[in-house]
């Protein structure tokens, strides 16, 4: 994810626009981890006013841990 950001900054991107963008890959939304008491973490009203602006696609994180099958 931060490969992403470092290639969001060299963009020129304004500062609004490239915070909002950082926010998205630093603080990342992370919808339905299966048997999480909370559906959504870093999310939920994010995702409505994004939708209410008419935002169709986003980035979204999945975490896994390599370590959970052992």
């Amino acid at each position: 994810m931060f490969a992403a950001v470092t290639a969001l900054r060299a963009q020129g991107l304004d500062g609004r626009v490239l915070t909002a963008a950082e926010t998205l890959f630093l603080e990342p939304i992370q919808p339905e981890v299966p048997g999480a008491v909370v559906p959504y973490i870093n999310g939920r009203h994010r995702a409505d006013a994004m939708l209410d602006a008419g935002v169709r696609h986003t980035v979204i994180g999945r975490w896994s841990d390599p370590g959970a099958d052992r």
